[in-house]
């Protein structure tokens, strides 16, 4: 795949010349240059200026080349804006908010790490869409933390229609992500070693938001929960997901559902990183 970098920071002058190898699908990989210094996430004249670069960029460069398209990739980095929201009263005031919505025990570098990466994706669905339905959005979010925090900012419902690169798709196994406000540290440490435990295992597996359960579980023959944090509507569910033939695999003590078992169990049934359906042994 070749990548052909534009940019579209707030001072480029939207004049590109591209000329693409032929027969190789293309990433465009667009810089509005979050990256730079000054760089204001609430000025409305900035994100104007965006804009009109992605719609610039929609008509003048990618009609002529939509079939070789594989996506268009509009940020790579490591999520953190740190100055920007330091710097800015407004960004402050929703930090703030946000913290009051999580867990005492959460870290402050992680209720602002989840705060950076919710402007981040709300500002790129802003701007991702003005492209074509039939193109892709992606970000390369090269994340800092261990692997139940790239888990929860990596959570679907940050990311509707703007894809982390190189996402993992055809798995059957399934890692309920449990909501932002119900991880503590006790829930963070059980997530860290679900995840730990399959990868050992070579087991891969999707991390599927609670409140997409429904939306999520097309292909997968089993999800693995932590049960004491599920809510009504994610109980409601794993119901469903058991009667369309889905096995419910929990951490913690048993959620009474008809095809359930124990994570330890499901593991030691793992067969080279493959495990049977319950409904079908």
């Amino acid at each position: 795949m070749q990548q052909i970098r534009l940019d579209l920071s707030a001072n480029s002058p939207l004049n590109w010349e591209v000329e693409p190898k032929d027969g190789i699908p293309i990433l465009w990989c667009l810089d509005f240059g979050f990256d730079r210094p000054g760089l204001s996430f609430t000025n409305q004249i900035v994100f104007g200026s965006h804009l009109l670069a992605m719609e610039s960029f929609c008509e003048k460069v990618l009609p002529a080349w939509v079939e070789e398209t594989h996506g268009v990739l509009m940020y790579r980095g490591n999520g953190l804006f740190h100055d920007q929201i330091a710097s800015d009263l407004q960004l402050g005031e929703h930090l703030d908010e946000l913290r009051g919505q999580l867990s005492e025990d959460i870290s402050l570098t992680r209720s602002e790490y989840l705060f950076s990466i919710n402007l981040l994706m709300e500002y790129l669905h802003r701007l991702g869409s003005r492209l074509p339905e039939e193109v892709q959005g992606y970000v390369d979010l090269q994340l800092e933390g261990g692997r139940s925090v790239k888990a929860q900012l990596l959570s679907k419902e940050r990311f509707a229609h703007i894809w982390q690169l190189g996402e993992e798709a055809d798995v059957q196994v399934g890692v309920c992500l449990p909501p932002d406000g119900e991880f503590n540290r006790e829930v963070d440490e059980a997530f860290e070693s679900i995840l730990i435990r399959l990868e050992e295992l070579g087991i891969a597996y999707r991390v599927i938001p609670e409140g997409l359960i429904f939306e999520e579980w097309s292909g997968i023959d089993h999800l693995v929960v932590i049960g004491q944090v599920l809510s009504f509507d994610g109980r409601r569910n794993l119901r469903g997901f058991n009667a369309a033939g889905g096995n419910v695999v929990y951490w913690g003590e048993p959620l009474d559902l008809v095809y359930e078992e124990p994570f330890e169990a499901f593991c030691q049934r793992s067969k080279g990183g493959v495990v049977e359906n319950l409904v079908d042994v």
